[in-house]
């Protein structure tokens, strides 16, 4: 009989393995309204549905990066060139909320990568000096993006970025 036991525990541990692997199986950067890691400045602002000089967004450069925020979406879009480093959006402030999203995140993309908090403040340093976090879980997409869902003094941030493209890759 204990060797029956056994034999439904790994067959039982197989049939379970595949869906703790596809919660973040396949899964690549897509942002808001189609955008990837391809999309340029002017593609980001025709998928926002934003004329250029059109007063709905800021953009404001700082080492080497291009900051666009986009006024009335609390959306942020970071580039350096012609290409997307990083894009983020402020969530709903507070624990409760970010324990809310820290699920939702866990149901979509699976357990949680182990990226430390240095690591996350080192990428967004060259565009945001100083930046700390309260709150900090981080997942690693398919395609190699860093996702991280950050709080910063009871505000939320979910945040994707492109490490390559900040480390000076491509």
């Amino acid at each position: 009989m204990c060797k029956h036991k056994k034999l439904w525990c790994v067959i039982l541990f197989l049939a379970l393995v595949p869906l703790f692997s596809t919660a973040s199986a396949g899964t690549s950067f897509v942002f808001r309204n189609g955008i990837n890691w391809g999309t340029t400045v002017a593609g980001m602002l025709a998928a926002e549905g934003l004329q250029e000089g059109g007063g709905a967004y800021n953009n404001v450069p700082y080492g080497g990066y291009m900051n666009f925020y986009l006024k009335t979406q609390n959306v942020y879009y970071v580039f350096r060139d012609d290409l997307l480093v990083m894009a983020y959006a402020q969530l709903p402030g507070g624990a409760e909320a970010y324990a809310a999203q820290k699920e939702q995140q866990i149901a979509l993309f699976g357990a949680p990568a182990d990226v430390s908090a240095d690591t996350v403040s080192a990428l967004m340093d060259p565009m945001f000096p100083g930046t700390y976090f309260s709150e900090l879980t981080t997942w690693r997409l398919d395609d190699g993006t860093l996702v991280a869902l950050i709080a910063v003094n009871r505000e939320n941030y979910m945040a994707y970025i492109h490490e390559q493209r900040i480390l000076g890759g491509a």
